[in-house]
Order: C-alpha cells, then structure tokens, then sequence
C-alpha cells in the first residue's frame, strides 16, 4: 500500500528552526496551526481506506522543517502534501500551490491536480507557483516523493477565517483534497505497473510494444532507406526490430527509432498521456 504523508503546517508554542508555532492569525484569533491539523485530520479519513497516511504531526507540537521532510523520506512516501493558510492585504482571497524549483514533473502533477480539485471548492485559485521553499527540496524528500504546500487560503480575509473554522466547509475541502492525492498516487502506480511490464519485456525500449502501430508507416520508411542506400552496390536493407538481431559485427547502416509522444510540448514520456508512435531516420 502506497505511503502518504500530510504536514500541517506550525504547531507548539515555540519556533523549530524555520517552523514558526502559529503561523497566520485571522481577524477573530483563528491560528493557523489550529486550521492545518483540523484539515489534515479529515483528510486522512478520507484516505484511510485506500492509502497509508501518516502525519508530521497529530497533535499541538512544532517539528522543524527538517524534521518534517526527514519523516517523508525515511517512510518512502509516495506523496507528502504540506498545509497552510496565507497572509495578505485586505480583501486579498484565493488558494495557491507550490513546487520547489528543482520539483520534478510529477510533483508538479501533484500540485496541479491538488490545485484544481481545491479551486473547484474554494474558488479564487491562484494557481501553482514554483518557489525556493525549503521543505520541498527534493535533496530532503527524496526522488520517489511527489511533494507540493497548499496555501488554502488567506486567513487574513474575515470571509476566509469563517471558512477555515466552518466543518462543513473543512469536509468540503477535505474531501477535494483527498480525492486529487489519490487520483495521483494511484495514476502514478498504475503507469508504475505498466512501465515495469514493458521494460521487463523482451523489446529494446519502452517503446517497442507499439510496434504494430508505426508497422503501417515502415514501408515509406524502408523506401527513403533504399532510396538513401541506393548508391551503395548490393545492399539489400534489412529490418531488426531487437538488439539481439544485430549483426555480430555491430555495423548498422540506418537506425530508425520507434518512440511516443506525450502531447505535452516537448516532453515525451510513457508517464503522462498515452502514446502514438513515430519514426526518427538517422544516418549513424
């Protein structure tokens, strides 16, 4: 069963390191510290059932940042999800999440998705912002651990603190913010699986299982490699599909690479969409 870590944000009376106890207060005395457990506590409920949940803390005490980071690291997590509440100007309303700068893609999936399951909640989202937050800092967390912070909301603003205090309005938002953290982790274990069968099978890449779908563009191929070779006297092209088929002499005139595109830009990844296939033609 996959591992997630929640960490609400502060707690205790006294500072640990760069964790401050309290945190934002609201115009009516709502500590910060107070909203964050109260919401993480919900949200483990709601993942219970389908996930390992652990939190930083369960009760009113501080951990340093360090020490929060080190609890994800040393359990595996799959995700760590840190909470918070925002300060601002007057009026000022709206959730934000954050990514590390050296975050990789999917944790900012992560954020993303915990982004827009939140916005659809609590409205005015500020989207997902990317900043030096020490707490992220995948050299802490590890690279198999998905992390972003949730700034809920700004606690400042008076609608916002009666939000943050209403159950209802907790449950509403914990329940948005359980169901994006499992539709991550569990998106990202079922193309765990997959990528593990492809690569476990007998082909050269990840790739190579989408074989019968570029078959149909390997006839125009072969003719620019016929085309290309046809200076050369005898040759008579041939097609390796594995890289046990390669000549003992390990000469290949023309490689063309089977691969898939993502979809998203320049990124090409099994991980994210799923693939079509195409042909790279390279004279080596």
């Amino acid at each position: 069963m996959r591992t997630v870590v929640l960490d609400p944000g502060h707690g205790g009376k006294e500072p640990r390191s760069l964790s401050t106890p309290f945190g934002v207060r609201g115009p009516c005395g709502t500590q910060e510290k107070e909203v964050t457990l109260a919401l993480a506590r919900r949200v483990r409920a709601r993942l219970e059932p389908h996930l390992r949940v652990h939190l930083t803390r369960d009760g009113d005490c501080n951990l340093s940042l360090e020490e929060r980071a080190a609890l994800a690291r040393r359990l595996g997590a799959s995700a760590f999800v840190s909470l918070h509440a925002n300060e601002g100007r007057p009026g000022e309303r709206g959730c934000e999440t954050w990514v590390h700068p050296r975050a990789a893609p999917p944790s900012r999936a992560l954020a993303g998705q915990v982004q827009r399951a939140l916005a659809r909640v609590i409205g005015h989202g500020r989207g997902v912002k990317s900043g030096g937050l020490s707490l992220l800092d995948p050299s802490r967390l590890g690279s198999s651990t998905d992390a972003c912070l949730v700034e809920l909301d700004y606690l400042t603003d008076r609608a916002a603190e009666r939000r943050l205090r209403d159950g209802t309005a907790l449950d509403a938002i914990a329940s948005a913010l359980a169901g994006a953290v499992r539709e991550h982790v569990e998106r990202s274990e079922r193309y765990g699986k997959t990528l593990a069968r492809v690569l476990s099978a007998p082909q050269p890449s990840p790739c190579a299982h989408r074989y019968e779908l570029a078959k149909s563009a390997l006839p125009s191929a072969m003719a620019l490699v016929k085309q290309h070779l046809a200076s050369v006297a005898g040759t008579k092209p041939s097609l390796i599909i594995r890289t046990n088929e390669i000549p003992a002499s390990g000469e290949v005139d023309v490689a063309i690479h089977l691969h898939g595109y993502s979809g998203d830009g320049p990124s090409m990844s099994l991980l994210n969409k799923e693939p079509f296939s195409g042909l790279d033609f390279v004279d080596p």
